[in-house]
């Protein structure tokens, strides 16, 4: 997580929210506040122990799964 502190938006995900990511679930972005305008475009989400879990794309301004870490 810390590789990617750079990056602008960091969100902080459930339990339920870190199973939903880890599954493909895009369903799950739409509980994670809309990237910021102007969007740096990626952001990366952290589980409550602050492991990294996945990275987020910004796209039509909306959140899609970049990559997904286990």
């Amino acid at each position: 997580a810390e590789a990617l502190g750079h990056l602008v938006t960091t969100i902080a995900a459930d339990t339920a929210a870190v199973s939903a990511l880890r599954a493909g679930q895009q369903r799950v972005l739409a509980m994670f506040p809309p990237p910021a305008e102007p969007a740096v475009g990626v952001a990366r989400v952290l589980d409550a122990d602050r492991r990294l879990v996945a990275v987020l794309r910004a796209e039509s301004g909306r959140w899609r799964i970049d990559r997904v870490f286990t």
